[in-house]
Formats: C-alpha cells, structure tokens, sequence
C-alpha cells in the first residue's frame, strides 16, 4: 500500500467509524446525535 492508498484508505475508515458512532448514538442515547464523518480537515461553516 502506497501513502494515496493508505491516506484514501484513512478517510474511509473515519467516516465509517463516524456512521457507527452515529448510529450508536441515535440507537442508545440521542436521536439527533451528529459525528462529523470528514478528516483529515473539518470545513468550517460558512
């Protein structure tokens, strides 16, 4: 695996860790709970 292979692979791996989290969240403790699912740079809003 090459650095764009393994930094690609990074990216996916957050936001499936992020999509988890989500519906763990909205399962046990918030219905409305929010992960941000992006890395490495967060937007900002604008």
């Amino acid at each position: 695996m090459d650095i764009d292979e393994l930094h690609a692979a990074q990216v996916r791996w957050r936001a499936e860790q992020a999509a988890s989290l989500q519906a763990y969240l909205r399962r046990s403790t918030n219905p409305e709970a929010v992960v941000d699912p992006n890395w490495p740079i967060i937007p900002t809003a604008e």
